[in-house]
């Protein structure tokens, strides 16, 4: 299920983070990236229901893996606060994402 790829994706990258290597940060932020392009294009063809009206939230979310996340990836000095950052953004995703796929 994309949703606990998604989920566990991002727990790894938050474990990355806190081991502060920078070998593992990137492997893990490549599989961020895998797994999130993949939802967004079960997203895309609506495999994937979310609870809110509109594109505007799984857009600006899907942004941030792909476009901010990897910015801030790359700035060591960034990651104790991109921890905390991934950690709302986990629970914004059991927030928005129904719990199943179509």
């Amino acid at each position: 299920m994309v949703l606990e790829q998604m989920r566990n994706a991002l727990e790894q990258l938050q474990q990355a983070l806190e081991e502060e290597n920078a070998q593992k940060v990137q492997q893990a932020m490549d599989e961020v990236n895998r797994t999130f392009r993949l939802a967004w294009e079960k997203y895309q063809q609506g495999d994937i229901s979310i609870q809110v009206r509109g594109q505007a939230l799984p857009r600006t979310m899907y942004l941030f893996v792909t476009e901010e996340l990897p910015a801030a990836v790359n700035n060591p000095t960034q990651w104790p606060d991109l921890r905390r950052k991934l950690s709302i953004f986990r629970r914004m995703i059991d927030l928005v994402v129904m719990p199943k796929e179509g």
